[in-house]
């Protein structure tokens, strides 16, 4: 019978998951991450009386009949997401693909694709943060956030992955209006950039504007901003261990 729903490490979700039978891990997406690319689309938030997240779709979900991802349409791998006959059109999609090379890039060349055509508004993309790969390349357009260690713990593993970086992409469809992508955009900062670093690549023609060298002195006082911060955090967490009280939640990322 199915195994008993486990809690989970209440930094990265909210929600119970049921571990696979197998005992091997899908590397379920974070609640958090869930919720907040609902919030980036302006999609409802699933709830108990409301548990399906309307107009999303999951194209790899670990399963059909209790799904990490609790989107209106899902497919599985004996649906393979990856089929043309499997539309992805008119919805809003969360992917987090299987981290296999062979998959992984099927799957983000797919979403860029149904992004650049114009089949789906949006795309919130979990992936290797693989600088070295022709799909990283074609994510050239795209805001991304690379994700902090503390960030991107999935939900089935006790400890983050080891040996790799995760990014979280946001792509947004050339085909709505300016304003709507703009505002899409500015919602993903606002719900991801404290987890992680936000960037967008520039070319050498940005670099010729005063906009750069207005954006690097931003940077510079947000850099010292954030060291001063943790220095003023390690002073008040040995302060309290010198004085004899608990120290929780430590560690400094």
């Amino acid at each position: 019978g199915a195994r008993e729903a486990l809690p989970v490490d209440p930094r990265h979700a909210a929600r119970a998951y049921e571990p696979r039978e197998d005992g091997e891990k899908d590397g379920l997406t974070p609640d958090w991450v869930i919720d907040a690319g609902c919030r980036v689309f302006e999609l409802n938030l699933p709830t108990i009386e409301a548990p399906i997240i309307r107009g999303l779709l999951d194209p790899c979900t670990n399963s059909k009949r209790r799904p990490n991802i609790p989107a209106e349409k899902t497919y599985d791998k004996a649906d393979d997401g990856l089929k043309q006959e499997n539309s992805w059109k008119g919805f809003h999609v969360i992917l987090n693909p299987s981290y296999e090379s062979s998959v992984q890039w099927r799957f983000i060349n797919r979403a860029i694709n149904e992004v650049e055509w114009g089949f789906c508004p949006g795309i919130l993309l979990v992936c290797r943060n693989s600088t070295d790969t022709s799909y990283f390349q074609r994510l050239l357009p795209f805001p991304r956030v690379f994700l902090r260690r503390d960030a991107v713990m999935f939900k089935d593993y006790d400890h983050t992955p080891i040996g790799f970086g995760i990014a979280v992409f946001c792509l947004v469809s050339p085909v709505v209006p300016k304003t709507t992508k703009l505002a899409v955009y500015r919602r993903f900062f606002d719900e991801f950039h404290h987890a992680g670093e936000f960037n967008v690549p520039f070319d050498a023609a940005f670099m010729e504007e005063a906009a750069f060298e207005r954006l690097t002195d931003r940077l510079h006082v947000a850099a010292a901003t954030a060291l001063d911060g943790l220095r003023q955090g390690a002073g008040r967490l040995i302060n309290s261990v010198n004085q004899g009280g608990q120290a929780v939640g430590g560690q400094l990322y």
